[in-house]
C-alpha cells in the first residue's frame, strides 16, 4: 500500500455540517492534495488500476440515463470529474452496451447495461417526473438536430419524427403526440430499470439540479465508492454544473 502522508494527503473524509454553505462543504472535503499533486499521479493513474482503486474510487462507475433526464449534464459532470482525476470517461452510443476499450466511468444514455460483462461496479440510475420528461421532449424534439428526428418513416407517411410532431398545431396536440411516441418509450424504460439492483443508487433529476448545498450529490459520490483523496474535486465539478444555462441544456 502507498503512504501518501509524506505529500500531506489525508485520505480520509473530515465529517460534513450539513448547515454549512455549498462552498464550505467543499472546502471541509479540502483536506486533500492540491491539483498539481493530482495532475503528479494521472500517468500512474492510467496505467495501475490498482492505485486508482486505492486512492480514487474503489470501483468502476456507471451512470445510466435516459433520454431528457439530464443526460447531456450529468454526463458533462463525470467527464470533467474523469479529467481532473485522470479516470477514464467512455459515454455509449445508443446501441452499446458494453464500453469499448478501457474505462472507469461508463454512462449509457439508456441505461442500458450487460452486467455480466462489466466487472464489479457501482451505478448511478438517474430518473426524472414523466411529466417534466414529456413536455421537455416535446419542445426539444420540435426544433433538435440530433439525426434520428430526420429519418422518413412509413408510419408517418415518410415524414419524420420532427415534420410530424411540428405537423400539430396546438402544444397540447404535440405532447399527445409525444406521450406516445419517443417520451412513452422512455418513460417505460425508466420504470422497467432493475430499481432492487442494490448496484446502483437512484438519482431523481428534480432534487439534483436544486441541491445548491450538494448533500445529494455528496450521497452519490460517496455510493459510487469515490475516496477523500478525490470527494472534493467531484463536489467542485459538479458545484460548478449547477447553472441555468448549464441545466438548460439536458
Amino acid at each position: 500500500m502507498v503512504d501518501l502522508r509524506g505529500i500531506g494527503v489525508d485520505a480520509r473524509v473530515p465529517p460534513i455540517d450539513c448547515d454549512s454553505s455549498p462552498m464550505t462543504v467543499i472546502h471541509q472535503h479540502r483536506n486533500q492534495p492540491p491539483m498539481s499533486v493530482i495532475a503528479h499521479f494521472k500517468t500512474l493513474l492510467k496505467s495501475n488500476d490498482l492505485f486508482k482503486r486505492q486512492f480514487i474510487v474503489k470501483n468502476k462507475v456507471l451512470l445510466g440515463t435516459h433520454h431528457k433526464t439530464g443526460t447531456f449534464w450529468f454526463g458533462k459532470i463525470f467527464s470533467d470529474i474523469a479529467s481532473k482525476l485522470g479516470l477514464e470517461f467512455v459515454a455509449s452510443t445508443h446501441e452499446q452496451n458494453v464500453p469499448n476499450g478501457t474505462w472507469d466511468i461508463y454512462q449509457n444514455s439508456h441505461s442500458r447495461f450487460d452486467k455480466p460483462a462489466l466487472g464489479e461496479f457501482k451505478g448511478v440510475h438517474v430518473v426524472r417526473d414523466p411529466r417534466d420528461q414529456i413536455i421537455s421532449a416535446t419542445f426539444y424534439h420540435q426544433t433538435s438536430d440530433e439525426e434520428w428526428l430526420h429519418v422518413p418513416r412509413d408510419e408517418f407517411g415518410g415524414s419524420t419524427y420532427q415534420e410530424k410532431i411540428n405537423s400539430f398545431s396546438s402544444f397540447d396536440d404535440r405532447m399527445l403526440f409525444e406521450m406516445e411516441g419517443s417520451a412513452y418509450g422512455n418513460i417505460m424504460a425508466m420504470i422497467e430499470f432493475d430499481h432492487s439492483d442494490e448496484r446502483f443508487v437512484t438519482a431523481k433529476f428534480e432534487e439534483l439540479i436544486t441541491d445548491q448545498r450538494l448533500e445529494k450529490f455528496e450521497d452519490i459520490f460517496e455510493f459510487l465508492g469515490f475516496r477523500g483523496i478525490a470527494m472534493g474535486w467531484c463536489l467542485t465539478v459538479s458545484y460548478t454544473h449547477l447553472t441555468l444555462p448549464t441545466i438548460c441544456s439536458v
